[in-house]
């Protein structure tokens, strides 16, 4: 739904962005000079190693604050955010974030050109007669971690294996650490197992091994992280059904804040044409959302037929926020076009009605009691008054005796008074 935030926190939130931004800026220029030094007087494998880290962190970095810059950008172009805001206010952030994002845009840019001209100068010449298959520009036949990044080759007990892939790197002959035949790491048990990204998950277990993605994030299912897949998005006709109605029902509320501001801006300026106006299109956003809500029930109940296997659980459970959240929506229109009311079931609303205005008859009649005395015969029979209902009068003797005994207390004791 809409989002509001307190202008100095939104202002704040712009100061960070743009403080981070330009620091990425200063780092960014001291990566391209060391890349441009490197080109000129060479550089050894390990400062290779450091500086593709550094291009890749950068490369990451940029990435998600272009992530974070284009989602504030758009919500500052909807016409709910910052409502508390004044049009000026609201101006300056907009620029802000759109200054933001083509500042990232031109960074990113720059770095693309950085790791290009790094590629070209550095990029290895392939040999089909060695193999080198953690590129560590060391050839598997001399490399005492041929499946891990060591281009230092160090080797501190001096048993052969580096100490990238050595089990206990103090201590000599430990038990043959290394890869197996198959140049597979931990084939003896010993080796640790190779993480050839340093993201913290194992290359075996890895869904993107040579890219850094500790999150694992596989928004297709396919087996192949976000982060090295050409293709994440899902290819399940239900995922991509579902994408669809959540973007449809997103550009809904967009129109709900939009039709909503201008509404209640006409309704304000007591302007009937615009008011009708924008009535009818608030109108018909409720029925596109019905729309919208039959078809998320239709797809609700062909995923559950299909879900044996809890395959669909987190597919469920987005499709029932989605159905909330479109039911919500149209709860927030009816509320303004027509004011909060209670929710009645369908036979109250049948059978309830308001009084008219002039009710012919009361709405509730009071009756007086009747007291029906034992039938009795002869001559002790006893008629009683119809009229006369004996626990009202009792009532009102016994009303009158505790007003005439509370005043005669009254006045006892104001005598008392009077005495001293």
């Amino acid at each position: 739904m809409s989002s509001f935030w307190p202008t100095p926190e939104i202002f704040n939130k712009l100061d960070e962005l743009q403080t981070k931004a330009d620091a990425n800026a200063v780092k960014l220029d001291e990566l391209r000079n060391q890349v441009t030094e490197a080109v000129k007087v060479g550089i050894t494998p390990a400062e290779m190693i450091g500086l593709e880290n550094k291009l890749d962190a950068m490369d990451s970095d940029l990435a998600y604050q272009l992530k974070v810059g284009l989602y504030f950008q758009k919500l500052s172009q909807t016409a709910s955010f910052y409502v508390n805001l004044p049009k000026a206010d609201k101006a300056e952030l907009a620029a802000g974030f759109t200054k933001l994002v083509s500042g990232l845009n031109e960074q990113i840019k720059a770095l693309a050109e950085t790791q290009n001209m790094y590629a070209k100068a550095f990029e290895p010449v392939a040999d089909p007669t060695t193999t080198d298959k953690d590129n560590d520009l060391v050839n598997d036949a001399v490399d005492n971690c041929p499946v891990t990044k060591n281009p230092d080759q160090k080797d501190t007990d001096k048993d052969g294996y580096g100490d990238a892939c050595d089990h206990d790197p103090e201590t000599p002959n430990d038990g043959g650490n290394g890869s197996g035949e198959d140049g597979t790491p931990g084939d003896n048990g010993n080796q640790t197992p190779a993480d050839t990204d340093k993201d913290g998950v194992v290359d075996s277990s890895d869904n993107c091994p040579n890219t850094a993605n500790a999150d694992q994030k596989d928004t297709d299912g396919d087996k192949t992280g976000d982060a090295c897949d050409t293709t994440p998005v899902s290819n399940d006709p239900w995922v991509i059904k579902y994408n669809d109605l959540n973007t449809k029902f997103n550009d809904y509320d967009n129109d709900y804040d939009d039709f909503k501001d201008k509404y209640k801006e006409a309704k304000d300026d007591d302007k009937e044409k615009n008011i009708k106006k924008y009535k009818n299109k608030l109108e018909d956003l409720d029925d596109d959302l019905n729309n919208l809500e039959d078809d998320v029930d239709d797809l609700i109940d062909d995923v559950e037929d299909a879900n044996d296997n809890d395959e669909y659980d987190a597919l469920l459970d987005d499709l029932d926020e989605l159905k909330d959240d479109v039911s919500e929506l149209r709860d927030d229109i009816d509320a303004l076009l027509n004011g909060k009311k209670a929710t009645l079931s369908a036979d109250s609303q049948s059978s309830f009605s308001l009084p008219s205005a002039a009710p012919a008859q009361p709405n509730v009649v009071i009756e007086p009691l009747t007291f029906t005395a034992p039938a009795v015969t002869g001559a002790a029979a006893v008629t009683a008054a119809p009229t006369t209902s004996w626990d009202e009068l009792r009532y009102l003797l016994w009303m009158t005796a505790g007003i005439i005994v509370l005043i005669a207390v009254i006045w006892f004791f104001v005598a008392l008074l009077m005495r001293k």
